[in-house]
């Protein structure tokens, strides 16, 4: 819980219902429905693994190097950790980001992370359920559909969701084609929420034409970054502290 949460305004999810009168919802899926932080983590152990590098240090400092980087950046931050581990690993950053993306497309691979390492945001659960009967939902997210599926399937989440209402990264060709899918999904000016966790998610959800996002930002420098999109989108972003919040009665 960000530690200045007094500065967020408190909001109810049958006022949102009510006042917006929304017919989409969209959902970011990693840290707004799904703590996916030790998923990948685990993950990324395995993929260390098969290429040869069992020191967990190493992947703990290729995680901390991440950052805020896209999925590019991270492959390739995995890749360099990787190359300085093992002095036989040799693969481009183009050949290693085509076999990272078919070791975290295969199911088998994928089985081998634990439902333990995923748990369900606070209140998303409740949120989801009481959204489901009143309105059409959707994810969007960048992670990659096998691992999707998996991550729906071991949160009880999937039941909600078809594979038609989901989009991910391995869906789109670039970026830009994130914002082509809000205007396809909304097309006949649709009023569309979003729910999403962090600025960037935000940017894209209001570029692509989503109404109005609702966002849980679970850091600092987010919320300062929020503020200054609440100024430039008058109107169309709303920080809350939490889903529970949002859904307790």
């Amino acid at each position: 819980m960000l530690e200045h949460q007094s500065r967020i305004s408190i909001v109810k999810l049958d006022k949102i219902l009510s006042e917006l009168k929304p017919d989409i919802i969209c959902f970011d899926l990693d840290h707004t429905l799904i703590n996916s932080e030790d998923f990948y983590k685990s993950l990324e152990v395995e993929i260390f693994k098969h290429f040869g590098v069992d020191d967990l240090r190493v992947v703990e400092n290729a995680r901390v190097v991440h950052g805020r980087g896209g999925q590019a950046q991270i492959i390739e931050n995995i890749r360099m950790a990787i190359t300085s581990a093992n002095p036989s690993f040799n693969m481009s950053q183009s050949e290693f980001a085509i076999e990272y993306g078919k070791l975290t497309n295969n199911s088998s691979f994928l089985s081998m992370i634990s439902a333990e390492s995923l748990s369900l945001i606070p209140g998303a659960l409740r949120l989801v359920e009481k959204l489901r009967n009143e309105v059409e939902l959707k994810i969007t997210t960048n992670s990659r559909r096998k691992a999707t599926n998996v991550m729906l399937s071991k949160t009880s989440l999937q039941k909600f969701f078809s594979d038609s209402d989901i989009i991910c990264s391995d869906d789109q060709i670039e970026q830009k084609d994130q914002v082509e899918y809000w205007a396809r999904i909304l097309a006949g000016d649709k009023v569309s929420i979003g729910f999403e966790d962090n600025p960037k998610g935000v940017y894209d959800m209001i570029n692509g034409g989503i109404s109005f996002v609702y966002v849980r930002p679970d850091k600092e420098e987010y919320l300062r970054e929020l503020r200054e999109m609440e100024i430039k989108y008058s109107g169309r972003i709303q920080a809350v502290n939490s889903w529970e919040e949002i859904v307790d009665e």
